[in-house]
């Protein structure tokens, strides 16, 4: 059985990031944050993965040169992953953490299929899910996340719609959204979608009649 005690070697080796962002309430931005402040988790590129999840015959002929980092992020996936999360878990309740925010590339992509590319997110929503972070995970779009034949409508039908598993906010359904917190607006901009700057732009300037 693999050993999922992480250190932050372990982190940086695997080309994981993980990060705590606090807003504290610093007495010159008090206008724009509230006194008490909060604090959220920061991800980025954890390229969920998993051999069985890709066509390797289509990898061959299409994505050669990405085959090394399937099998990487494979065993990191196994070795790494799980022990990552668990730490996400300990401090999302050490800093009663609203949400965690995960910054692109959630999942490998590369499946190769659109069949394999719903198993993929499926069982990378069941992994997330299992983890019970204890906060919701707020996701951005990556490149990796819908690169292959099926990655968009699957990242779309089950990553993307995730809110009742706690892995997207709730009533998202657009990779470009919005979420405020004690003063603090957060925008999501998804810059894979032609129509997603408009929307970012009107809720950072308070067109679209909200608090900007």
């Amino acid at each position: 059985m693999p050993n999922h005690a992480i250190s932050r070697r372990d982190v940086l080796r695997a080309g994981l990031a993980a990060g705590v962002i606090s807003f504290s309430g610093v007495p010159a931005l008090g206008r724009l944050w509230s006194p008490g402040g909060f604090s959220f988790l920061l991800l980025g590129d954890l390229h969920f993965d998993r051999l069985e999840h890709h066509d390797m015959d289509w990898m061959r002929a299409e994505k050669p040169r990405d085959i090394r980092q399937v099998e990487r992020y494979s065993q990191i996936t196994v070795d790494v992953l799980p022990g990552l999360l668990a730490e996400v878990r300990e401090q999302v309740r050490t800093h009663n953490a609203p949400f965690v925010v995960q910054v692109g590339d959630l999942v490998e992509g590369l499946c190769g299929t659109p069949e394999l590319a719903m198993r993929h997110c499926e069982e990378c929503l069941a992994m997330i899910e299992a983890a019970d972070l204890g906060a919701p995970l707020l996701i951005t779009k990556g490149n990796h996340d819908i690169t292959g034949p099926g990655s968009k409508e699957a990242y779309r039908a089950v990553l993307q719609a995730g809110a009742s598993s706690g892995v997207a906010a709730p009533g998202v359904n657009h990779g470009t959204y919005v979420v405020d917190r004690d003063g603090v607006r957060l925008v999501f901009l998804d810059i894979y979608e032609p129509d997603g700057l408009e929307p970012a732009l009107a809720a950072l300037a308070g067109r679209d009649g909200s608090r900007p």
